[in-house]
């Protein structure tokens, strides 16, 4: 009893000390630190202070408006308008803006707005708001929105929304949305919008031009190229590649476009293929050219292969050609059954039938068609 008496003596004699110390301020104007109303003390607390131009102040329970910068020892629980530069050691419970950047050390929750970047060392939980650059390095509760790039070094429970680039060095719970860039070196549980993605893992959608995941997917990938190490996910795009995709190399001779080459990424039983092939059989001298782009499916049967695909391609032409004089571009939709036989492991020969419809752009009745045919080699 009389140890438990004598802690409870301590920490209300620490109490009643604090309570001694701690000095409210009602209002301090400061011309430059130390020349200030009220002189700089580690227990004050400020309701309004004003800094003309700049202002030390340990605690701010209200508001500060500083023409050029702030620094604040200790928390800021409020509004701190500051024209540049405005900095908090301890933790921000309220609003911060600033005309060049925002620096916090401490938790942080609320809104930080700056006209360049918001740096915070510590967890925060609400907006960031800047023009270029807002950097998290403890763990992001909510949203972060900039011009140029977002970064958050912890966890990000929320969104990251930029024109340049997002970076998360942890999991991501929600969005990441830009023009360029998104990377989480973590699992992904959300959606990644952008030009390229990458994510370690992924247990939700990817969409962009180029789509790449470390390990596996549990979702969806739409994009122009899809990359998972892990095959098991259902991929939209013009090429999905993963660990079980093999790059077959084409080389053949056809009706349609003469001497043609080609990749194929076949996956499985599917598989898309991109070639080029020159001259087109309606150029009669002149150079011409294509580029094609085919997605079918495979069902081998021992040596030999049942395949079937449609196509898309873009044909250039030369204006001064006697058979389509005046027609520069066409594009020409195929459909094609091919029967391969591989004759050693390397190589196969494959022979295609199809049918193909050309036409002008912007126009959906049909310039030219003909039945093609195809036959060449394939290279494992």
């Amino acid at each position: 009893m009389i140890r438990k008496a004598i802690l409870l003596f301590i920490i209300f004699a620490q109490c009643l000390i604090s309570a001694a110390r701690e000095k409210i301020v009602p209002l301090n104007i400061t011309l430059w630190h130390p020349v200030s109303l009220v002189p700089y003390h580690p227990y004050h607390v400020t309701y309004l202070n004003l800094g003309l131009p700049q202002s030390l102040q340990s605690n701010i329970n209200g508001l500060s408006l500083n023409l050029i910068a702030s620094k604040e020892k200790g928390n800021l629980n409020g509004i701190n308008l500051t024209g540049l530069i405005a900095e908090n050691e301890g933790d921000v419970n309220g609003i911060m803006v600033a005309g060049l950047g925002s620096f916090t050390t401490g938790r942080s929750r609320g809104i930080s707005i700056a006209g360049n970047i918001n740096l915070h060392f510590n967890e925060s939980q609400g907006v960031q708001l800047a023009t270029l650059s807002n950097f998290n390095i403890g763990e992001m509760d909510g949203l972060q929105v900039s011009a140029i790039n977002n970064f958050a070094a912890g966890h990000l429970h929320g969104a990251q929304i930029s024109a340049g680039m997002n970076i998360a060095a942890s999991k991501v719970e929600g969005a990441q949305i830009t023009g360029l860039l998104n990377v989480s070196m973590e699992n992904l549980h959300g959606m990644q919008l952008g030009l390229a993605n990458y994510a370690r893992n992924v247990n939700g959608i990817q969409i962009g031009l180029i789509n790449s995941v470390g390990r596996s997917v549990k979702g969806v990938q739409i994009g122009l190229i899809n990359y998972a190490y892990d095959n098991a996910s259902v991929k939209l795009g013009l090429i999905n590649v993963s660990r079980a995709t093999h790059l077959q190399w084409l080389m053949y001779a056809g009706n349609s476009s003469f001497m043609n080459l080609a990749a194929r990424f076949k996956t499985n039983h599917f598989y898309n293929q991109v070639g080029i092939g020159f001259p087109h059989r309606l150029s009669e001298k002149n150079f011409s050219g294509v580029i094609n782009y085919r997605a079918g499916l495979s069902f081998p049967i021992r040596k030999f292969s049942l395949n079937g695909d449609i196509g898309y391609s873009h044909i250039t032409l030369n204006d001064n050609d006697l058979n389509t004089r005046g027609i520069s571009n066409l594009y020409a939709l195929q459909t094609r059954g091919t029967i391969e036989y591989q004759f050693i492991d390397k190589l196969a020969f494959f022979v295609s039938g199809g049918y193909e419809v050309t036409s002008k752009y912007h126009e959906l009745k049909a310039y030219d068609h003909k039945p093609i045919l195809e036959f060449g080699i394939a290279l494992f």
